[in-house]
C-alpha cells in the first residue's frame, strides 16, 4: 500500500476513533489549559512512538521502518497549542527527511490555521518554518513551499499549532512519514605495502552512498594518522567529495567535512604521507553523515622499512676468445642509509663457460658457494648485514668454450637482493658482455677463421699461412698432419701486423711435415 493510500484509510477512521478515545477518557465537558496533554490515557507506545509527557521518543523501529505512518493526537480548549515536541534523547533524527514531515488534519480543514515546525539542532541555533495549510486537509511541507533540506544534526522538532475552536473539545492529528537513510560506506588503502623510511606513498580513500533514492548530507571523516606516519611535506592532496578536504604538511590528520553524495554515488580522497618511524602502521578511520548517521570503520596497512640502496657493478674484457680466461669484476657498494641485512649476490655463469676461480678483491666475511673447477651453474655470495659505505669486490675467472661462435656475444649477470627495503632497487643488476672473437685466421682464395691453433693447423691445406694474433694461446699444438705451413703471429684483431709476439703456453711439437713459425714464442 502507498503512502497516500495509508493517509487515506487513516483519514477515514480517525474522527471516529479520535471522539470515541477523548470523549471515553475526558468526557463531552472536558476542558484543557494550552499546555497541558494526557498522552499516557491515549494509550501504550504506538508506530514507534512512545509518549513520555509532551514528549514522544522515537524508538529504533521507527528509525529503520520507513512503511508505517505515525500519529501523534493533542487536545486543547485553547486557541492556540504550543510545545508538541518529538525528539530523540540527543540522537541526531538523522533518518528523517523533513520535507517529508506529512499532516492529515481533522474534523476539517479549518481546524489548524497556522502551523510553526522548530527544528533545534546539535550544531548551530534553532530554524523554524511557519505554514498555514488553507483549505487542505492532507499535505506535507513540500507541498506548500516550505524548505527544511537544509537542517542538520537535528535532534528535536517542536510544533506550535493554532486552532480554530469548534467545541470544547477540538483535537487534531499530525502523521509522520519517515524515510529511511542508510549511511555511508568508506574503504581506505595505501599506495604501496612496504615504504622505506622517510619514504612516501598515498593514502586513498573512497566514500559511497549505498542508498539508491536518497541523497546523503554532511559526509565527514577524521583520519588521525597512527605514530611515525605524517602528512608528506608535497601533500598531493586531491578529492572528488566536495566539502572541505584538510590535510597540512607535517601534520597527522586528514579530514573531510560537509560533502555530499547524491544516490548511489561515490567519490574520493587522496593525500601522499611519509613515515618517520620504522614499523607497521595500523590506520583506520570512520565516516559519518548528517542524515544518515556513522557508518563503518575501513582499515590499512603500511609497513615503514628501514631503507638501504645497494648498487652493483660487472665490468670484464670487451673480446672473449675461445679456451682463455676472461675475470668479471663484480662490485657491491651499500649507499645507506642503513645496513642491508642478508645481502645475497647471484651469478649464474653464461653459456659457452667454463668456472675456474672466484676471489675477493676487497671486503670480508662473506660465505661463498660456487661450482667446482670446470663445472657450470651460479655463484651465491652472502652476508648477514652490509653497513653503509662498505664495498665487497669479487673476481670471478671463467674459460671461454671452444664452441663459442665467432661474433657471438658472451653476457654474465649479476644480481643483488637484501630483506632491507631498497629505495633504488634499478641499480641492483648489473650485466657485463664480451664479444667472442676467433684468435685464429687462413686463407686461400677466401679466409676462414678459427677458435684455436689445432683447429687452424686441422683444416687448412698446404701450403698455406696462418695468421695469429698477438696474444697468449692455452693450447699446446702438435703438428702432425704432414703439411707444410706457416704460423705468423704478431697481428692485432683485424689480422693487421702490430710487430707483437704471440706466445704459446704449452709445447710446440712437429711430428710430421713442416712448420715455418714467424713471430711465435714457445712457453
Amino acid at each position: 500500500m502507498s503512502t497516500s493510500e495509508q493517509w487515506s484509510n487513516f483519514r477515514k477512521q480517525l474522527p471516529t476513533v479520535i471522539i470515541a478515545v477523548c470523549l471515553a477518557v475526558f468526557g463531552q465537558s472536558a476542558a484543557f489549559a494550552a499546555s497541558t496533554y494526557d498522552f499516557a490515557n491515549l494509550g501504550t507506545a504506538s508506530d514507534g512512538f512512545k509518549p513520555q509527557g509532551n514528549r514522544f521518543l522515537v524508538n529504533s523501529s521507527f528509525v529503520n521502518d520507513p512503511a508505517h505512518l505515525t500519529a501523534i493526537y493533542y487536545t486543547s480548549g485553547a486557541p492556540t497549542v504550543t510545545g508538541m515536541v518529538i525528539k530523540s534523547d540527543g540522537v541526531n533524527l538523522r533518518s528523517f527527511d523533513l520535507n517529508d514531515i506529512g499532516f492529515i488534519v481533522d474534523p476539517g480543514p479549518d481546524n489548524i490555521t497556522s502551523l510553526k515546525i522548530t527544528a533545534t539542532r546539535s550544531i548551530g541555533d534553532p530554524v523554524s518554518v511557519t505554514v498555514a495549510p488553507g483549505d487542505l486537509s492532507t499535505f506535507k511541507l513540500s507541498d506548500l513551499g516550505a524548505n527544511l533540506s537544509d537542517f542538520t544534526n537535528v535532534t528535536q522538532l517542536q510544533f506550535d499549532i493554532t486552532m480554530n475552536k469548534v467545541m470544547n473539545l477540538d483535537f487534531a492529528t499530525i502523521t509522520i512519514s519517515n524515510e529511511v537513510h542508510s549511511p555511508p560506506a568508506i574503504a581506505t588503502s595505501f599506495g604501496a605495502p612496504d615504504i622505506p623510511l622517510n619514504g612516501a606513498t598515498s593514502l586513498n580513500f573512497t566514500v559511497e552512498n549505498p542508498n539508491t533514492s536518497a541523497t546523503l548530507s554532511g559526509v565527514a571523516f577524521s583520519d588521525i594518522l597512527p605514530d611515525g606516519l605524517i602528512v608528506a611535506q608535497v601533500p598531493n592532496l586531491s578529492s572528488t567529495c566536495g566539502g572541505t578536504v584538510t590535510a597540512a604538511a607535517g601534520s597527522s590528520a586528514v579530514t573531510l567535512a560537509g560533502a555530499g553524495l547524491a544516490p548511489a554515488a561515490s567519490c574520493t580522497v587522496s593525500v601522499t604521507v611519509q613515515g618517520t618511524t620504522a614499523g607497521q602502521k595500523d590506520n583506520s578511520v570512520t565516516v559519518t553523515s548528517a542524515n544518515g548517521g556513522t557508518g563503518n570503520s575501513a582499515s590499512a596497512t603500511v609497513t615503514v622499512a628501514t631503507a638501504a640502496d645497494l648498487a652493483i657493478a660487472n665490468t670484464t674484457a670487451t673480446t672473449a676468445v675461445p679456451l682463455n680466461t676472461i675475470t668479471y669484476t663484480i662490485t657491491l657498494i651499500n649507499n645507506g642509509p642503513d645496513d642491508a641485512q642478508n645481502v645475497s649476490i647471484s651469478d649464474t655463469l653464461p653459456p659457452n663457460t667454463l668456472f675456474k676461480s672466484i676471489s675477493m678483491g676487497g671486503g670480508s666475511g662473506w660465505e661463498i658457494s660456487a661450482p667446482a673447477e670446470g663445472g657450470v651453474g651460479t655463484i651465491s655470495c652472502t652476508k648477514a648485514a652490509v653497513a653503509p659505505g662498505e664495498t665487497a669486490i669479487f673476481l670471478v675467472s671463467v674459460q671461454i668454450g671452444a664452441d663459442a661462435a665467432n661474433n657471438s656475444i658472451i653476457t654474465n649477470a649479476v644480481t643483488a637482493t637484501a630483506q632491507t627495503v631498497d629505495p633504488n632497487p634499478t641499480n641492483n643488476n648489473a650485466v657485463a658482455s664480451s664479444n667472442v672473437a676467433y684468435p685464429v685466421r687462413a686463407g686461400l682464395s677466401e679466409f676462414s677463421y678459427y677458435p684455436t691453433l689445432t683447429a687452424a693447423c686441422a683444416n687448412v691445406a698446404a701450403p698455406n699461412t696462418i695468421d695469429a694474433w698477438g696474444i697468449e694461446f692455452a693450447e699446446s699444438l702438435t703438428f702432425n698432419q704432414g703439411k707444410t705451413i706457416t704460423l705468423r703471429g704478431g697481428n692485432d684483431a683485424s689480422f693487421q701486423n702490430n710487430g707483437t709476439v704471440t706466445t704459446i703456453n704449452s709445447p710446440l711439437l712437429v711430428v710430421s711435415g713442416k712448420l715455418i713459425s714467424e713471430r711465435i714464442a714457445v712457453r
